[in-house]
């Protein structure tokens, strides 16, 4: 989703607000996955797509930001529901793995043309996440916060001010010559630390979501019956008096054969 209007791959990706106020993005696919090698491998195809220049401070230079979204939902199975608090048989969360492109001078970086117009788009993204963090922090005295001002900011609004928590890794150069950069990345993560959220539970299903697991319960619930018919059903089989480990041989309670008398 670029703030300069340029499209994907695939086309224009717009960004979508539903009544929760929660973020989606029209014009994309998403992917079920169930193990790590599987998200690599989906951040391998994100990142293939990404769009790299050469300048003269970098030669791989990411020319946007990156998100990878992971929705995570956990579904408790019958036999651990009943053991746990209704509130906990279903949990969902989203988790925003962001990789911010790092702001661009254009007297530093001798960017022209296409690549310059990158480079404002890259520090507009900054700014503006920089406003709402400030924004933010500022708690109930501000009332209106500026997400709709990028699409950084638009496509990260349910994560920074919502119900969350948020990491924040600062990559800082010790070289005097980053002077002015190191200092400007530990006030903007300085100004991060200040939000103040307050969290609850995820756990809510749709009406369609909630039909389909109370029918997987069902269905597990019937596989275990059938399993217990069948032990059952077993166990009725065996002669009467018998015992596989005594060859037939009535015992006593000590474990001796019993003596039996017609």
């Amino acid at each position: 989703a670029s703030d300069t209007g340029s499209t994907t791959g695939s086309g224009i990706i717009s960004i979508r607000e539903n009544s929760k106020g929660e973020i989606s993005l029209e014009g994309v696919s998403e992917t079920v996955v169930s193990t790590v090698d599987e998200v690599a491998f989906v951040l391998e195809q994100g990142n293939a797509v990404r769009a790299t220049a050469a300048h003269k401070m970098n030669q791989n230079s990411s020319r946007s930001h990156a998100i990878l979204t992971l929705t995570l939902e956990q579904r408790a199975r019958p036999v651990a529901a009943k053991q746990l608090a209704p509130e906990l048989r279903y949990l969902r969360s989203k988790l925003h793995l962001v990789d911010l492109a790092g702001s661009e001078r254009a007297k530093e970086t001798g960017t022209t043309g296409q690549r310059f117009a990158e480079g404002v788009s890259i520090n507009k993204g900054l700014l503006e996440l920089g406003n709402v963090i400030n924004a933010l922090t500022e708690g109930t005295a501000r009332k209106h916060i500026p997400y709709r001002n990028s699409k950084l900011t638009r496509l990260l609004q349910d994560s920074l001010g919502g119900n969350s928590e948020t990491l924040f890794i600062a990559c800082i150069s010790p070289a005097d010559s980053n002077r002015d950069h190191t200092i400007s990345t530990l006030r903007y993560a300085s100004r991060a630390m200040a939000i103040k959220n307050t969290l609850k539970l995820s756990n809510q299903m749709t009406a369609e979501e909630e039909v389909i697991y109370l029918k997987q319960q069902v269905a597990e619930l019937q596989a275990e019956n059938e399993r217990l018919k069948g032990l059952v059903a077993v166990s009725n089989m065996r002669p009467a008096g018998k015992s596989a480990s005594t060859g037939g041989i009535p015992v006593s309670s000590g474990g001796k054969p019993a003596l039996v008398t017609n």
